[in-house]
């Protein structure tokens, strides 16, 4: 399984069910479970993107009602990384509302499409890194008590674009 870093409040609304598509600059062929990963670090500009209205609505709703209760440096959920689409004219991509407040949509990035996001009952602690990290095997341990997705994890060849 490979994780994925999100700083919060991402990582939450990820976990909650809100949004569903990850943006990043760089692609991946990755198709797979991963594990949604909130990174320790607190940019200012994540701390700002707290005041979004959108998003204090979604955090509020997942029962997140200040800054201080968003877990950092812990796996809080699981997620099927299913596909990868990059933004542009040719994509003809629409993303609906709210789900266009919850990330970087501008032409040219990528967006990682997360089906059957499983929320955990308690977060795990767990050190993330850049890019899509090898879950460590203590982590998976722990994770394994979770039931099993119905599809098996691969790697794809190539980018559907």
């Amino acid at each position: 399984m490979r994780g994925l870093s999100l700083w919060q409040p991402w990582a939450t609304l990820v976990a909650c069910g809100a949004k569903q598509i990850e943006t990043r600059s760089w692609p991946t062929p990755y198709r797979g479970l991963v594990a949604i990963h909130a990174a320790l670090a607190f940019p200012p500009e994540a701390a700002r993107a707290c005041g979004n209205e959108d998003i204090a609505v979604a955090l509020e709703n997942a029962g997140i009602r200040c800054v201080s209760q968003l877990p950092r440096g812990v796996i809080l959920a699981t997620a099927r990384l299913a596909n990868c689409w990059q933004f542009g004219e040719a994509t003809h991509w629409h993303v609906g509302y709210p789900e266009c407040e919850f990330g970087d949509f501008t032409d040219g990035r990528w967006g990682f499409v997360l089906e059957e996001v499983r929320a955990l009952p308690e977060p795990i602690p767990c050190r993330g890194a850049l890019g899509l990290w090898r879950v460590p095997a203590g982590v998976l341990a722990q994770l394994g008590a979770l039931p099993e997705p119905e599809e098996e994890p691969s790697l794809a060849l190539e980018l559907e674009l």
